[in-house]
């Protein structure tokens, strides 16, 4: 009877674990690296593919460092019908996906400004099964691909210096010739001190002279 109890057990687990294995996506892309230019936004396309006999509703999100740099993923979840061809047609079911994309744009707000830098992370697709909406649903298996962010360049790094030299000469020149603008305090001298005292003094404040003015 124990023995028996216990083949049952191991019976239902293998069949469990054969359902969750016929439940889940797969994705597929074309590049690993996504080049960004400051300012400006670039997205990548993904296609969600649902390769077993279970309808499943994937929902695509973003990990790692490129995670803040989203901009937006449209859709965020994907409806896909079960595959219903044959087992050994990979074409087809690489056949039964959706597309999705993946948008970016840069933090320019960074250190130093417009150097470039490089920041990896992953787009995740997560399986939920049968046709849900929102996030209530429990994922049943997720995949995810590699993505590394290039962005910005050395030659726009190099132009922000120069711009940057020639704003802080420009700056420099501003301040010196409105500091010769200004009108030069005037000065009086004491002959027997041999000291530079304001011109409101007549006298000397030190020894009582009388203050000669400075031409």
């Amino acid at each position: 009877m124990l023995k028996k109890g216990f083949l049952v057990l191991i019976l239902f687990l293998f069949i469990i674990s054969v359902v969750k294995a016929t439940v889940g996506v797969g994705i597929t892309y074309g590049n690993e690296e996504l080049f960004l230019n400051e300012f400006k936004e670039n997205c990548i396309t993904y296609k969600i593919y649902n390769p077993f006999d279970s309808d499943v509703t994937a929902t695509v999100d973003v990990g790692g460092g490129i995670a803040s740099l989203v901009t937006k993923i449209e859709p965020k979840q994907l409806y896909l019908p079960g595959f219903i061809g044959l087992d050994n047609d990979t074409v087809a079911k690489l056949a039964n996906n959706k597309e999705t994309k993946v948008c970016f744009k840069p933090n320019t707000l960074r250190w130093p400004p417009f150097y470039p830098v490089i920041i990896s992370g992953v787009v995740l697709a997560k399986a939920a099964r049968g046709d849900v909406s929102g996030t209530g649903s429990a994922t049943v298996s997720s995949v995810q691909a590699p993505l590394t962010l290039r962005i910005g360049s050395m030659k726009i790094f190099y132009n922000f210096i120069i711009i940057l030299v020639i704003i802080i000469a420009l700056i420099i020149i501003f301040v010196l010739r409105m500091k010769k603008k200004l009108p030069k305090r005037k000065r009086k001298y004491c002959e027997k001190c041999e000291k530079k005292f304001s011109a409101k003094n007549k006298f000397c404040p030190d020894c009582g002279g009388k203050l000669e003015p400075i031409e």
